[in-house]
């Protein structure tokens, strides 16, 4: 819980200064966010929701079609 929140902080700094580093930490963060999350566990769509948000946003910013696999592989 506290790794996503701290995703979705970053994300938030991102989108308002549009500092690289923050967008890029919020996706690792997430991302072992999710990951210690166990597969049954009722906050694992809302990591996996909160990560694919970032990985979009990223995207969009950047155009790269990595994050949008990445994405979908989630």
């Amino acid at each position: 819980m506290y790794l996503n929140n701290f995703g979705n902080s970053l994300l938030v700094r991102f989108e308002r200064f549009g500092e690289v580093k923050d967008i890029d930490e919020a996706i690792m963060q997430q991302s072992q966010a999710v990951q210690l999350v166990p597969l049954d566990s009722p906050n694992l769509p809302t990591g996996l929701n909160n990560l694919g948000n970032s990985l979009l946003v990223r995207f969009e910013q950047f155009g790269e079609v990595k994050d949008v696999d990445e994405a979908v592989k989630r």
